[in-house]
């Protein structure tokens, strides 16, 4: 059988409202942004072994890429190795969704592969593969918007026609479009690396044995459905004052940091709000902006390493030839 290869890109995200809290059933809201990963792979039957990036596939080193294939290759019965080269404009522990996009535009290439590519299928595998990769912890916002681009509101609440629905156990997700407009963004690095799983138990402690907890998770849960409201007026200066609102919620959680905090308060000064992004203790935070090059400038002052972007129109695709016949991509 004859191959060619296969491509595939997927963008990453920025969770603008809704980080941990939508672990306790709260809404939230995560936004496509145009820095994106892409990874190439073909079936090569002069290999040994599966390889990434021309070293041996290993699980410490691609370990999302390995559950990933053994999920939608192997065990689909393909015996062919396949050779896979990535390459990511997103940085690593840093809140932005590295190994949801990563994850995302490994199964997309899978898929189109497979010949059975299909937005909502994706969504799925996406998931799946994060899932396993993190000791099978964690929520599909980040995998769903790397598959969907342009913004995502997910909620636990059954109240409205999703795109998808995911399920783990007793927690339910429904995932649906949030229109946004094209929107500028400058995301500023902190220089820390948090490490999500850790954060995750911290909140969940947290959670557990205190009442003050559950009540900051609501007020999260409540702050996120204002912002949708803001998103859909176009309201950005609402918006802004609501993710400051969101930042300092998260402060009182316990996973900010004065790094994160002193960003913020740069970012503010050429911004409309502000706040970290992702499961905090380090990574990035996020500014809504109208300035955004004064904003980036602000930001390097601080020794921050940054990035202008904006929201995402596309989400996760996959592209090129297969000896197989080809199939409708978005059915």
């Amino acid at each position: 059988m004859g191959w060619f290869v296969t491509q595939a890109a997927a963008p990453g995200k920025i969770i603008l409202f809704g980080e941990h809290a939508v672990v306790f059933g709260e809404p939230a809201i995560a936004v496509a942004i145009d820095l994106e990963t892409k990874v190439d792979m073909v079936p090569d039957e002069r290999l040994s072994g599966h390889r990434v990036d021309g070293d041996e596939m290993e699980t410490y080193a691609h370990l999302f890429i390995e559950k990933a294939v053994q999920l939608l290759w192997d065990n689909a019965g393909h015996t062919t190795p396949l050779s896979i080269e990535t390459d990511s404009r997103l940085p690593s522990a840093a809140g932005l969704g590295s190994s949801a996009a990563l994850s995302t535009a490994t199964c997309a290439a899978l898929l189109r592969l497979n010949d059975n590519f299909s937005e909502k299928r994706l969504a799925r595998a996406a998931y799946e593969t994060e899932w396993l990769g993190q000791d099978k912890q964690g929520s599909p916002i980040d995998t769903s918007a790397s598959t969907h681009g342009n913004a995502i509101f997910v909620s636990s609440e059954d109240d409205e026609d999703p795109m998808w629905t995911m399920r783990r156990g007793d927690d339910e997700w429904h995932v649906h479009d949030q229109p946004i407009d094209r929107t500028s963004f400058v995301i500023a690095h902190s220089g820390e690396k948090g490490k999500t799983d850790e954060l995750v138990n911290k909140v969940q402690m947290y959670h557990d044995r205190t009442d003050v907890a559950p009540k900051i998770i609501e007020d999260i849960g409540e702050t996120t459905m204002e912002g949708r409201e803001a998103l859909v007026d176009g309201d950005m200066a609402r918006l802004g004052e609501l993710m400051d609102e969101a930042h300092e919620l998260l402060g009182m959680l316990g996973v900010s940091t004065s790094r994160l905090d002193e960003l913020c308060r740069t970012a503010r000064e050429h911004a409309l709000g502000a706040k970290l992004t992702g499961a905090g203790g380090g990574g990035c935070i996020v500014a809504l902006t109208d300035e955004p090059e004064a904003c980036r400038e602000a930001l390097r002052e601080e020794r921050a390493e940054t990035w202008i972007v904006r929201s995402a129109r596309k989400g996760a695709r996959a592209w090129g030839r297969t000896s197989k016949r080809t199939v409708d991509e978005r059915r």
